[in-house]
């Protein structure tokens, strides 16, 4: 991956005659990190799946450095990918083996790198047996912040060069939130990453901001561009964060960068 992924005209159903995809563009540079936002159902995690190869897209086309995805070897893709889910997977073992998933290539001082890269290794420490504590199963004697953390340590033990995240919806108290945000901004740079966006924070940091609606993308651009040009957008952020500064949704109208689509 040296270039750019791109969605070209990407249209997807699950079920015939029931678009979930409606003619989707869009363009990720190296390096960019783009937001994907929009109501339940609107296409977001649909998007991530196909560029995963969890299905197989069939309308339009999606390139990577200009070579169709569906060509690329899947495992080979896949190792290039990151994946971060809302639904956290840890299987019952160690800690080490829930971050390096069992390959040997790698290392324990591969993963204890990860997990001082994104702030996991005190709490890690903490625990009875370290790196070899044992977890139950889907990780339950972690709390959910904790399992964040070790799914962010995985694409940095495995050095991913994409990241692709479906953020996690449930609350987590103020001091948790600012070390998972803290240890995102460590997760994702140099990194491309695409992210489907639940936190505020996500949104504000995006280089830009696809904004979906019934399947498609009805508007890009970054977030003070997108809340003082769309209603639509503009009510879905005042609904998700309802404590956003009032100045951020309010003011005299500007001329703006946003590329709506039609």
């Amino acid at each position: 991956f040296q270039k750019a992924i791109e969605f070209r005209d990407v249209s997807f159903s699950y079920k015939e005659g029931e678009t979930v995809l409606d003619h989707v563009s869009f363009r990720v540079e190296k390096g960019q990190t783009v937001a994907l936002v929009g109501a339940s159902g609107s296409g977001k995690t649909t998007t991530v799946s196909l560029l995963c190869r969890f299905y197989p897209y069939t309308d339009g086309e999606i390139l990577v450095d200009g070579t169709p995805l569906r060509n690329l070897e899947l495992q080979s893709w896949r190792r290039m990918i990151g994946l971060v889910l809302q639904d956290i997977y840890l299987f019952p073992g160690t800690i080490l083996e829930n971050v390096r998933v069992y390959d040997d290539r790698v290392t324990e001082l591969d993963v204890f790198d990860a997990l001082k890269t994104v702030h996991a290794a005190g709490f890690v420490r903490r625990l009875p047996n370290d790196l070899r504590t044992e977890l139950h199963e889907r990780g339950a004697n972690l709390s959910m912040g904790e399992k964040q953390l070790l799914s962010f340590a995985r694409a940095v033990a495995f050095d991913s060069e994409i990241v692709v995240m479906d953020e996690a919806t449930a609350s987590v108290d103020v001091a948790t939130e600012r070390r998972i945000q803290e240890s995102m901004a460590e997760l994702l740079k140099g990194r491309t990453a695409i992210i489907v966006a639940h936190r505020l924070s996500s949104i504000l940091n995006a280089d830009r901001i696809l904004f979906f609606k019934d399947g498609r993308i009805v508007a890009q651009g970054r977030h003070e561009e997108l809340i003082r040009a769309l209603p639509d957008y503009e009510e879905l952020v005042r609904l998700q964060f309802p404590d956003l500064e009032s100045n951020d949704r309010k003011g005299e109208a500007v001329a703006v960068s946003v590329e709506t689509i039609i």
